[in-house]
């Protein structure tokens, strides 16, 4: 028996040898590696997410996230909660996805604030003018020649409604727009091949990088490609081999001592009067949103057409308070649990508002 764990022991050993360099070589697959490398280089923290979970854990005003994911699965309802967590001093930097066509697929971040990602080439033609570079350059009040970023060429940020305070342009178009929103920031970029592996070194890309994230915390969000491990095993069959057999041992292991483990009891689940009680809570807050949403009508007529930015500053303007506490009081909790604390305090602003209007 001992010789047996003995040998199972060194083929531990060897195959997770070769597990990690193959873990190495496959963070050539994720796109941001090098990007994370350099934002932690300069000092910053970094947290890689699959969700938006880590924005509940920080506040606001220390947080700068990079959302580098796709957004087609996106609801209203988390755009307008993401908007407010930006209102609330959230950083924020996202790329504009798909260019827009009338009638074409909704982005519900930034389609309602009238900014949409255009191809260059088509408006113009087909025939833009020809520069000596299709470099970005974005220009600071510090520094009397520009930075040099290396956006894809081709693409042009529209803002419809005038809104950004700052912006970057190449010959070609527009490719980053900042707009600051109540206590925060929301930077719009046309794409982020700029910050990849292999171009992220190049020109001021990395520069630029820090230099929207400087100071805060950093949250990457965006779901890492598939592990290539498996791939990998099959082009390797010594080390797929060893995989099998420390498994083997693994699963003989557990069959040997299971009968030793007793399993933890399971947590207990919350009582019905709890589940009651916290939907009670949900439709209590839903109505009051819903009183204050009818109560801007009938002030204001066209309330309902505006913006989702543009309800909340009209709300902030009619109730006579910021728009960061409109933004805060708005803000759904879905599957959210709200303390004893939060939720009266909650109901006090929704009620503060509807009574102002």
């Amino acid at each position: 028996m001992s010789q047996l764990r003995l040998g199972g022991i060194v083929v531990l050993l060897v195959a997770t040898t070769a597990l990690l360099g193959i873990t190495w070589a496959s963070r050539a697959d994720d796109p941001y590696w090098a990007a994370e490398r350099f934002l932690r280089s300069r000092g910053l923290e970094v947290i890689r997410s699959q969700d938006l979970r880590p924005l509940n854990q920080l506040p606001a005003t220390e947080v700068s996230l990079m959302l580098l994911g796709e957004r087609e699965q996106m609801s209203a309802t988390q755009a307008q909660t993401l908007l407010a967590w930006v209102y609330a001093g959230g950083r924020l930097l996202v790329a504009a996805q798909g260019y827009w066509a009338p009638g074409g697929a909704s982005d519900p971040l930034l389609d309602p604030l009238n900014i949409r990602l255009l191809n260059a080439y088509a408006s113009a033609g087909g025939r833009l003018t020809a520069a000596r570079s299709t470099l970005t350059e974005l220009y600071l009040e510090t520094d009397t020649a520009p930075l040099l970023m290396g956006f894809a060429p081709g693409r042009h940020l529209e803002d419809a409604d005038d809104l950004a305070q700052s912006w970057a342009n190449s010959p070609q178009g527009t490719h980053m727009l900042q707009l600051n929103m109540g206590a925060g920031t929301l930077t719009v970029v046309s794409d982020t091949g700029l910050w990849r592996n292999r171009a992220v070194g190049q020109f001021d890309n990395a520069w630029l990088l820090w230099y929207l994230n400087q100071g805060r915390q950093v949250v990457m969000q965006y779901r890492e490609p598939a592990p290539a491990t498996l791939q990998q095993l099959a082009a390797y069959p010594a080390t797929l081999a060893s995989t099998l057999v420390v498994l083997s041992l693994l699963a003989w292991w557990g069959a040997t001592h299971w009968p030793q483990r007793r399993p933890k009891p399971a947590p207990a689940l919350g009582t019905p009067a709890e589940g009651y009680r916290r939907a009670g809570r949900e439709q209590l807050l839903r109505g009051l949103r819903e009183d204050i949403q009818r109560c801007a009508r009938r002030r204001h007529p066209g309330f309902g057409q505006l913006p989702v930015a543009g309800q909340w500053q009209l709300l902030a303007k009619l109730a006579a308070t910021s728009t960061s506490t409109i933004a805060q009081a708005l803000r759904p909790h879905p599957g959210e649990h709200l303390s004893a604390a939060a939720f009266r305090q909650q109901v006090a602003q929704l009620q503060a508002i509807r009574n102002a209007l």
